[in-house]
């Protein structure tokens, strides 16, 4: 699967089992370092407005509502 730059797309997890989820990113860098400071718990404590731009700052943000498909 290829998720292309520039174009807003998404995942859903759509069964009750448990899944993965693997990602490649190339080049990392920007994503690598949001992935490090997600772990360390830097959002831990953020508003929504500080998620936001740490997004941004890593190259990305949330477009839309969160996808649910398994509402019925």
């Amino acid at each position: 699967m290829r998720g292309p730059r520039g174009i807003p797309h998404t995942f859903a997890k759509v069964g009750k089992v448990a899944s993965r989820l693997v990602i490649g990113f190339q080049p990392a860098g920007k994503m690598e370092e949001y992935f490090e400071k997600i772990s360390s718990g830097v959002a831990k404590n953020m508003t929504k407005a500080e998620r936001d731009q740490l997004r941004k700052d890593h190259g990305f943000e949330k477009v839309g509502p969160p996808v649910n498909q398994l509402k019925q």
